[in-house]
């Protein structure tokens, strides 16, 4: 229907609202780890996205969902690779925010060589 750059340029309150729907679903004390399991493939789809706001957004729900709970190494070593792999010019700040945050509340014991 759109195009990328249209979607990028015109609608970026459509990421700003996704990202705000995710962080305030995180922020109820009662998560479960299917609510978590469903959200984490949303999550790394929106990564590998094209769209810089796309990527940002995810970022930021990352970065709330690591403060709130406790992931395995299993899913939270996948995400940390994905930060990593798609980093670039655009979002090389907030990528390296988002595993500061990653490694300050998950207990991670290495860091994933591959």
């Amino acid at each position: 229907l759109f195009n990328a750059k249209f979607v990028e340029t015109k609608l970026p309150h459509l990421f700003t609202f996704y990202a705000s729907i995710c962080v305030h679903l995180l922020a109820k004390s009662d998560m479960t780890d299917a609510l978590v399991s469903k959200m984490l493939p949303f999550l790394a789809r929106g990564l590998t996205a094209d769209l810089v706001s796309l990527r940002l957004a995810c970022l930021t729900v990352i970065s709330q969902l690591c403060t709130n709970v406790k992931l395995v190494s299993n899913k939270l070593d996948p995400m940390i690779k994905l930060i990593l792999l798609k980093m670039d010019n655009f979002t090389m700040k907030e990528s390296i925010d988002t595993l500061v945050v990653i490694y300050q509340r998950q207990e991670i014991t290495s860091f994933p060589l591959k």
